[in-house]
């Protein structure tokens, strides 16, 4: 199963690669229009060598949106990794548009 979900990960990365930031923002708030909010899910620390990441802060994403016109609902602290990996934790942020 673990590797299951190691290729589609990377088969993902792959594809994602080549997806501008702006874009991505883009997408966002085509999915904004069609519901008030959005949570997005991120996960922190130290990306496995193998896997391309970015270890991005909750209020870097905030500021990002409210570039785009988003505004920052919440912010969920870090919660500890479900599958129990010390150098991982997740947060969650809450968009909307307007």
């Amino acid at each position: 199963m673990q590797a299951y979900y190691a290729e589609s990960a990377q088969r993902l990365g792959r594809v994602y690669e080549s997806v501008s930031f702006e874009s991505v923002h883009e997408a966002l708030l085509d999915l904004l229009a069609q519901a008030p909010a959005r949570a997005l899910t991120l996960r922190r620390g130290e990306p496995p060598v193998d896997r391309r990441m970015f270890d991005v802060a909750p209020e870097e994403v905030a500021g990002h949106g409210a570039g785009a016109g988003l505004t920052l609902l919440r912010i969920v602290d870090e919660k500890a990794d479900r599958l129990g990996r010390d150098a991982v934790h997740w947060n969650a942020v809450a968009l909307q548009l307007g």
